[in-house]
C-alpha cells in the first residue's frame, strides 16, 4: 500500500499549481489536516471543497 508522499511523487507531472501547494501545506502539517475538514482546507487556499475532492481522487486516496 502506497503511502502520501508516494502517491504524490506517482502523479507529480500531472499536478496543478495548487494541488503542488496543497502537497507542500499537507506534509508541513501533517498532524493538523489529519484533523481538518475539506471545508477548512480548501478555505485557507481559496478553492472550493469540489478542489481537494478531486486532488485526493487524483491520487488515489
Amino acid at each position: 500500500m502506497l503511502n502520501f508522499q508516494e502517491r504524490v511523487k506517482n502523479k507529480e507531472n500531472k499536478l496543478t499549481e495548487l494541488e503542488e501547494d496543497l502537497v507542500e501545506y499537507i506534509l508541513k502539517n501533517k498532524e493538523a489536516v489529519s484533523q481538518t475538514k475539506i471545508v477548512l482546507l480548501s478555505q485557507k487556499f481559496y478553492t472550493v471543497p469540489n478542489t481537494i475532492t478531486r486532488f485526493c481522487k487524483k491520487i488515489g486516496v
